[in-house]
């Protein structure tokens, strides 16, 4: 009768441990048989995007353009300005695209691949340079970061991050380089340079044609916008940038 009562509490606690592991998931982390539940991934509707009305605007073949000394910019592309200022501007932009270890997009061959990159250098902040191409209906965004200032040494590469992109987020883009007149911009304006401010060189390659439009610390307008979305889709909080967005 005494060997009853020791094993009444040993089997009641037996019993309720296996409703416990019956009842609770947690207790069943550790079976072979465990269902594991997989967040699906998010697919975008296919969108066209509208046709251009602007293509092949100013654009040129790239197998027709003459390299620069850098091999990122074609030569003679720049109508204003004091003597030796396109090789000034190769070297400087050069410089920080090698520092991004990006490649020059006049050695883009593929037909079917369309790339735009955006280059900001401003004066005393970090240079940013953000690229999204299209192949076929993958899109893709590679944002980078350098850890000097856009006036003076690159410095380092800190950020290099890759993004993939819906058809709804390019036909955006599209729309904004269309309001812009993106392709029918001549590449320089007669402003000419300025010692302190952002340059904002936006290249774009089509149709295996080339294209650039490089602008001043601009206020506002549709080049600017388009600009600024490929940061936001790059990650950088702009809204947050205060007077650091010049």
């Amino acid at each position: 009768m005494k060997r009853n009562f020791v094993w009444m509490p040993v089997a009641i606690v037996t019993f309720l441990l296996g409703i416990a592991i019956l009842l609770v998931p947690e207790f069943n982390s550790g079976l072979s048989d465990r269902v594991v539940h997989i967040e699906p991934i998010r697919v975008a509707d296919h969108v066209e995007c509208e046709s251009s009305k602007i293509f092949p605007g100013r654009s040129v073949p790239i197998a027709d353009m003459p390299k620069g000394a850098s091999g990122y910019f074609p030569r003679d592309m720049y109508a204003y300005g004091w003597q030796d200022r396109e090789s000034f501007l190769n070297e400087w932009y050069g410089k920080h695209l090698r520092a991004m270890r990006e490649p020059s997009l006049l050695k883009e061959s593929r037909s079917e691949t369309e790339v735009y990159r955006f280059l900001w250098l401003r004066s005393f902040h970090n240079p940013i340079a953000v690229r999204v191409d299209r192949n076929g209906s993958n899109v893709n965004l590679v944002v980078k970061k350098l850890s000097g200032a856009g006036g003076y040494d690159p410095g380092k590469l800190i950020v290099s991050k890759n993004l993939r992109l819906d058809q709804g987020q390019w036909c955006e883009f599209m729309g904004m380089l269309e309001r812009a007149k993106y392709w029918n911009e001549p590449l320089d304006d007669a402003n000419g340079a300025h010692i302190d401010g952002a340059q904002w060189i936006l290249e774009g390659v089509r149709e295996g044609r080339y294209h650039a439009v490089d602008r001043w610390t601009p206020d506002d307008g549709a080049f600017r916008e388009a600009c600024v979305y490929l940061l936001e889709l790059g990650g950088v909080e702009t809204d947050k940038l205060g007077d650091e967005l010049y």
